[in-house]
């Protein structure tokens, strides 16, 4: 399979993608950190399932992006190095050097 012309653009749109997917992660405990209590029960209980349901999926765009950034990072550094990361591991080693 023939890598991609531009294998850096890749891996610039992986790093986009990979801190796109922080900064939801980061709105979600920003919400759950700023969750006031309204006082009435059933409004209070409203207003946790709007909360719980948004969060969700805010840490879903996390993971998706994590996903995406992953897969486009591989694709990347494939015609660079010869070959993707294919391990757990390897995984875990490129979001760690994508966080530094």
């Amino acid at each position: 399979m023939p890598g991609h012309p531009e294998p850096q653009r890749l891996t610039e749109l992986a790093t986009e993608v990979g801190g796109l997917g922080r900064l939801a992660r980061a709105a979600g405990e920003e919400l759950l950190d700023s969750l006031v209590m309204v006082g009435d029960h059933g409004t209070q209980r409203v207003v946790d399932d709007a909360v719980d349901a948004l969060v969700s999926a805010l840490r879903g765009v996390d993971a998706e992006c994590a996903e995406l950034a992953y897969v486009l990072g591989s694709t990347g550094t494939r015609g660079e190095a010869g070959r993707a990361p294919s391990s757990a591991a390897g995984r875990a080693e490129d979001h760690a050097r994508e966080a530094r």
